[in-house]
């Protein structure tokens, strides 16, 4: 059962010298307020210190770092705001349930955190991501501190790489569509009939559903994903359930259908997919299919 935003303020504030990530993850898991789950997330995600002593000084060395960090690559300025531009006319057009109607000062704080984060990845190239964009957007809805902003995107991607990322996404890949074969032969043999090639699979797990679901319905499950030490790897499973969920309608669609049903996905009971998909990776385990 979810908790009332009284009760996450209590976790939150109650204790002077620090905040109870158990219990706060416990009662994360079941859905967070909107009121509170941007500070929910900065303490599940470790982007603000649970001990209370140390909570402004992580704080400001949070936002001297974010301060430092070059953000004057023009062409990818560029790039993010032509983007943002389109999302907004697909969105007034009702063209694209993906679509992005943001405040000028929101699409502002969106772009500087790009700029930031291909600062901030010194090691390697940035590589432009619309989604990145509808993952910011998301995060935005509950944070509205640019530093903050950052801090929770940067620290998402690196979740993200660990799972999914260069060297790993292909197997994971690979394991959701040997799933699908086993768990669910009838859709996985409709998809191959249909030439329905499995790239829908990639940005589905590399960017957590962001461009294919709802906001709303992406922050509640990014909540479970947050609030569980093994969270995105559950990630797998919610796919599937996902795809259990649509089957129906999947199978009686032709290639290019599916293609656009798979891109913008119908709305769904996060909750009940949650659960779904707890029950997938259970039986997976005990067949020995993971």
């Amino acid at each position: 059962m979810s908790s009332s935003v009284e009760e996450f303020v209590e976790l939150l504030e109650g204790n002077e010298t620090e905040v109870d990530l158990v219990k706060l993850a416990d009662r994360a898991q079941h859905g967070v307020p909107s009121k509170v789950r941007g500070a929910v997330w900065a303490h599940l995600l470790g982007t603000v210190s649970a001990d209370k002593s140390n909570e402004a000084s992580v704080s400001r060395a949070q936002l001297a770092e974010y301060q430092a960090l070059d953000k004057s690559d023009a062409a990818l300025e560029r790039k993010a705001t032509l983007c943002l531009e389109r999302l907004a006319r697909q969105k007034r057009n009702g063209q694209n349930r993906a679509g992005l109607a943001l405040k000028e000062d929101v699409q502002r704080k969106l772009i500087n955190v790009l700029l930031a984060f291909s600062s901030h990845r010194r090691d390697t190239a940035y590589e432009f991501k619309v989604a990145h964009l509808h993952m910011l957007a998301h995060i935005a809805v509950c944070v509205s501190d640019e530093a903050a902003i950052f801090a929770l995107f940067v620290k998402l991607q690196q979740l993200v790489a660990v799972h999914f990322g260069p060297t790993r996404i292909d197997k994971q890949v690979a394991r959701l569509m040997g799933l699908l074969r086993q768990l669910m032969p009838e859709l996985h043999a409709h998809f191959d009939e249909e030439e329905v090639p499995p790239n829908w699979a990639v940005p589905w797990l590399r960017h957590l559903l962001a461009s294919q679901l709802p906001t709303k319905l992406v922050l509640r499950l990014w909540d479970v994903y947050f609030s569980c030490d093994d969270g995105l790897d559950l990630h797998v499973f919610v796919c599937l359930a996902i795809l259990r969920e649509i089957s129906d309608s999947l199978l009686e669609q032709d290639g290019e259908a599916i293609e656009q049903t798979l891109a913008r996905l119908p709305r769904i009971d996060i909750g009940q997919i949650v659960a779904q998909a707890y029950n997938l990776r259970r039986d997976a385990l005990n067949n020995g299919q993971v």
